[in-house]
């Protein structure tokens, strides 16, 4: 293949807008037997495993993250790059997928920390504690935790210190939510409400991040059926982000849950609809859907 990167990318790019993930795993790897350097190839791969991992071909995007690490690793690329390859949530549900999950978890253990690879260390380990809780093991997710919140020790005016804290909260309350310790949960999310309107009053971090903050807080509010308390931080996230389609589908159903405000219901999921592929809007409507029968 003589396609440039940016010729690569963009096609990428025009895939992802329509939803054709099977388009992008053709091109990627088709792209990964040509020449490539480092960064180009990193790419790729990454690009490459997440579609495999999203279209559910577990194995195929277990295989792929081996045969990367057995390239990383042989080339001497730094730690971060190797963690940053393998530290997604939705990669990493496959390897439990095919119950290799502790394979999954001894490759950060065999990783040296380093001041580099703090931030990738970071969300590898928020990626273990979700895909421990999710396993029911929870002794596991109190363990990354911990280890979570030694991170920020490492530095006493790390940059992302206080972005990070937020984040060991939105973790610590998805390990409650797979207890469905809900009493708790309440109690962690009031703190984590109080937290977040501070970083926003002062600035802290960009409106986006905030938006984020507000959303994955939210989520899990919504998973434990706790469709009020929802309500309040999906409206908080969407003001903070208006064009976040997630939060918008999430609001939603919500409401409908709720049985209030039927017409901005539809108004939102019309927006939604219109700010994303046809393809991942039904996607995601179909699992909010799905996890509300199963709650």
């Amino acid at each position: 293949m003589n396609n440039s990167f940016e010729q690569i990318s963009l096609q990428v790019e025009n895939y992802s807008r329509e939803g054709n993930k099977e388009a992008i795993v053709d091109l990627l790897t088709a792209y990964l037997k040509s020449d490539l350097k480092v960064q180009e190839r990193v790419w790729g791969w990454w690009h490459l495993i997440a579609n495999l991992a999203m279209l559910r071909r577990c194995r195929e995007a277990v295989e792929q993250q081996e045969a990367y690490l057995e390239w990383a690793i042989a080339i001497l690329l730094a730690s971060q790059y190797i963690l940053e390859v393998m530290n997604d949530g939705t990669q990493a549900g496959c390897w439990l997928q095919i119950n290799h999950l502790d394979d999954w978890i001894d490759i950060f253990n065999n990783t040296e920390p380093t001041p580099e690879n703090r931030l990738a260390r970071f969300y590898y380990l928020r990626t273990a504690t979700r895909i421990f809780s999710t396993a029911t093991r929870y002794e596991l997710a109190e363990d990354a935790i911990a280890k979570l919140k030694n991170l920020i020790s490492e530095e006493v005016n790390w940059e992302q210190k206080t972005w990070v804290e937020m984040e060991i909260a939105a973790v610590e309350l998805n390990l409650l939510e797979a207890k469905r310790d809900i009493n708790n949960a309440l109690g962690v999310v009031a703190k984590v409400k109080e937290k977040i309107e501070t970083i926003e009053r002062l600035q802290l971090v960009n409106p986006l991040k905030i938006a984020t903050l507000w959303h994955n807080n939210a989520a899990q509010l919504f998973r434990m059926g706790l469709y009020s308390e929802a309500e309040v931080l999906l409206r908080r996230a969407i003001a903070s982000n208006s064009q976040n389609w997630c939060a918008l589908v999430f609001l939603a159903v919500c409401l409908k849950k709720l049985a209030k405000y039927p017409e901005e219901s539809e108004k939102l999921l019309t927006k939604a609809a219109s700010l994303t592929n046809q393809r991942d809007y039904e996607a995601l409507l179909a699992h909010i859907n799905l996890s509300t029968t199963l709650t």
